[in-house]
């Protein structure tokens, strides 16, 4: 299908008329739309709306309510857009094949009549920089800014593009295309040493302020917020011989060193302090320089390392491992200074002030010969001891100069790289404990030729950029995994317990012991809950999305051997209708067991094989023969394939992420390339009714009592009711049921106010005759009915008819 793409160019006055010409070559385009401030003249082949702010929310919605296509191109620049060959189609495939809410690529970018290479990195869970280049082209699902649009609770004047973001993030896999699909000129020219500070910049504030409102909104959402609750510290806990250690890392910098260690010795203190300087095997005259100090002073301790493999923070940890380090350990960069002598005094002073593990100032930036240059003081008054923490997930750095209580130090230690290594230490010791901050200048930061960061190539700060997303992935892990803990169970000596109350149907019901799968069935008998038997784990998807997981031993067990069985006899060479009915029918003879994914925790994937109804035998059918078909037999590719087909857009979220209704769950698994609908071509209906039982019956869902998640799943019955359903009455069955086929899902619908679907089942024939096998309530197990389904409707008056799917062959 041609013409499914609406472009949005974004700009803040008349962008370039060739930009729109080269977007109109492509067939796939349907309309072009100018969104800017200014009020332009008329550009050929696009229409022009007025926007107040360029990425604000209301921009968002403006977006939202004019793309009438599959998708939507957004371009954040006026200049010229030269697209790639292609390049319109290949965004369009890729989103096609993956399902992604968002694609991007890599670019090239023109700078006074050059072009240069602009590769992007892949999006991580952690990549929650607000700056996150994707490049100036954005490819969105449109529904994704659609559904994203009806979610949004507040209107932002700059982070509307940054919430858009986020949320898609939380609802569909974001995509990098690794191909230079498009040529940009480039107006910031500035050094990547200078466009790094652009998020305290005084004048950025407002700005900066509704970053962290949507990043707190986001954490809040995806359980990795923290309050604003921190252990206590006690300053006193060890005996130290020196109050403090000033700790310099460095390798050859004899122009600077003198000049950080002078700083230091002029420190006036009211305790004895030392200086650790750790040379890591300098060659260019900075060991000798060093020694020429140390002579003539004692405080200064000269190390240098026997491990030849240590980066910066490597040798950090030499220096808090070494015998001399004082109770607070206080950085100073081998090219940095103090501004003065009071420096060491205010923070120490600070920490016995504010009780915290650690200590931050604020800092200049110079040249080489201390004269201050762009962008100045750095300050990080965005910093609020409420939220700082939280917030800090969100920028690059903490700020300088840097101390910490030396205890607290050993405990998490340093890693042993050169970059990243204090943003990582800091994000570990903000998750437990208070930061204290100093607002007064205290440190000198030259910028200069030799600095590590002054100025990068494109490739060295995507590096570094992918290093620190993935830092962010490893901390918000952390901390999602800590708030379950504390929500769960309880801290004794710094350590969590967990205790699972195994009082749930979950873990009550249908808990035997494996016996075989060479049989295709499995026998059953009572065993002792141990807790030792059930696992609750946090799981990282293919689609970097956390989830909680919980089983039982013997689900893992039954998962490998069937997947092992079908796989070592050939079955994944089948079409998939004939994988579908082998493994409807391994499952024969499995309890009964209502209610299985019910807990007394927040949404979590449950597995469990030991005891199926009608819903969870379906699903897990459909996931094993896909798994099967691609001779996949590992448990983590099954516990994916689960969440996918289970919640909306594969995202597990909260309790409105599990597609509840059956016609919600044909619709998403329709959209995720899954299954098809076959009812309409069988001769179906239009299955014309209101679906709303969940929230009619509130009283019956304990977790509606939450008011977001009752509101919520009004929002998604709504939604639903856009979306057209076709059913065989039962009266028609019997004309069709040669046209089904032995492994088709089939879904009874049913008359009862509000509800969709009464039981799920798959189509298997005997005789000639279409019957099915299901989840039997009434038998107590899984089996294959007795008499054909045009018969055992007739059983069930408030049944009236079928819809009808199939698994795609893929």
């Amino acid at each position: 299908m041609k013409n499914n793409i609406t472009c949005f160019l974004i700009s803040r006055g008349k962008p370039e008329q060739q930009s729109v010409e080269n977007l109109r070559r492509s067939e796939r385009v349907e309309k072009i739309y100018i969104l800017t401030p200014e009020k332009v003249s008329n550009i050929e082949g696009c229409e022009i709306i007025t926007v107040d702010k360029l990425y604000s929310t209301k921009l968002i919605r403006t977006i939202a309510e004019k793309s009438g296509t599959a998708y939507t191109l957004i371009y954040l620049n006026e200049n010229i857009l030269e697209l790639g060959q292609y390049a319109m189609e290949r965004f369009y495939a890729v989103a096609e094949d993956t399902g992604a809410g968002l694609v991007y690529s890599d670019y090239y970018e023109k700078i006074n009549d050059t072009r240069s290479a602009h590769p992007t990195i892949d999006y991580q869970y952690g990549s929650l920089r607000d700056d996150f280049n994707f490049g100036m082209v954005l490819f969105y699902r449109s529904e994704a800014i659609k559904r994203v649009a009806e979610q949004f609770d507040k209107e932002y004047e700059y982070a509307g593009f940054y919430d858009l973001r986020l949320r898609t993030a939380g609802q569909y896999s974001i995509i990098r295309i690794p191909e230079y699909l498009y040529i940009i000129t480039e107006t910031d020219i500035r050094r990547s040493g200078e466009k790094m500070f652009d998020y305290v910049d005084p004048k950025n504030r407002e700005i900066q302020k509704e970053m962290e409102e949507v990043i707190t909104s986001y954490l809040k959402n995806t359980g990795v917020y923290l309050e604003p609750k921190f252990q206590e510290i006690n300053l006193d806990e060890e005996n130290f011989e020196t109050e403090a250690s000033v700790i310099i890392p460095v390798k050859n910098r004899v122009r600077t060193i003198g000049d950080a260690i002078k700083s230091v010795l002029k420190q006036d203190t009211n305790f004895a302090f030392n200086l650790i300087i750790i040379d890591n095997f300098s060659n260019d005259g900075t060991t000798e320089k060093i020694k020429s100090f140390a002579e003539k002073d004692q405080r200064i301790i000269h190390v240098i390392p026997k491990r030849k493999d240590l980066g910066i923070g490597g040798c950090w940890n030499v220096g808090i491992d070494h015998e001399k380090c004082g109770k607070f350990a206080i950085q100073l960069d081998s090219d940095d200074v103090y501004i003065d002598e009071t420096v060491i005094q205010k923070i120490v002073d600070t920490f016995y002030e504010k009780k915290c593990a650690m200590v931050i100032g604020t800092y200049q930036t110079t040249n080489f010969d201390f004269k201050e240059i762009t962008p100045g003081i750095i300050d990080h008054r965005e910093w609020t001891p409420e939220n700082g923490r939280n917030n800090a997930l969100r920028i690059n750095g903490f700020g300088a100069p840097r101390a910490f209580y030396t205890p607290v130090l050993k405990k998490n230690k340093f890693l042993n790289v050169s970059y990243g290594e204090d943003y990582a230490i800091c994000l570990n010791i903000s998750r437990f404990y208070r930061i204290g901050r100093i607002y007064t200048t205290l440190y000198q930061c030259r910028r200069w030729e030799e600095n590590t960061d002054a100025k990068l190539d494109v490739k060295k700060e995507n590096a570094n950029n992918v290093f620190k997303d993935r830092i962010r992935t490893f901390e918000v892990l952390a901390r999602q995994k800590l708030n379950n803990q504390q929500r769960i169970g309880f801290r004794k000596n710094g350590r969590h317990f967990i205790f699972l109350l195994l009082i749930t149907p979950l873990l009550l019901a249908g808990c035997g012991r494996y016996n075989s799968w060479q049989k295709n069935k499995a026998t059953y008998g009572t065993i002792s809950i141990d807790s030792s038997d059930i696992k609750k784990e946090t799981a990282l998807s293919s689609d970097e999305q956390l989830f909680q997981i919980i089983y039982h031993t013997e689900d893992k067990k039954i998962c490998h051997s069937l997947l092992r069985h079908f796989i070592r006899n050939g079955l994944a060479d089948k079409p998939l209708n004939e994988i579908t009915i082998e493994v409807a029918k391994s499952f024969l003879g499995t309890k009964y067991v209502a209610y299985t994914l019910e807990t007394e925790w927040d949404e979590l994937l449950v597995v469990n094989l030991r005891g199926l109804d009608c819903t969870t035998y379906l699903e897990n059918t459909v996931v094993f023969s896909r798994l099967i078909k691609r001779k996949e037999t590992s448990f983590k590719s099954y516990v994916n394939e689960l969440k996918k087909i289970r919640y909306r857009n594969g995202k597990l979220d909260k309790y409105p992420s599990r597609l509840h209704y059956f016609s919600d769950w044909l619709h998403n698994n329709k959209q995720k390339g899954i299954i098809t609908d076959i009812s309409r071509e069988l001769g179906g209906s239009v299955f014309y009714k209101t679906i709303n039982f969940i929230t009619q019956n509130r009283d019956k869902y304990k977790q509606l009592s939450d008011e977001n998640f009752f509101l919520e799943m009004q929002e998604i019955e709504l939604e639903n009711k856009q979306h057209k359903f076709f059913y065989i009455p039962k009266s028609q069955i019997r004309n069709i049921e040669n046209k089904i086929l032995d492994g088709d899902l089939i879904a009874i619908t049913t008359t009862i106010n509000g509800l969709d679907i009464a039981h799920v089942t798959i189509a298997i024939h005997i005789n000639e005759r279409l019957h099915i096998i299901h989840a039997s309530s009434k038998a107590g197990e899984v089996v294959i009915s007795e008499e054909p389904l045009t018969d055992y409707l007739k059983e069930h008056k408030s049944q009236s008819g079928i819809m009808v799917s199939r698994l795609i062959e893929k």
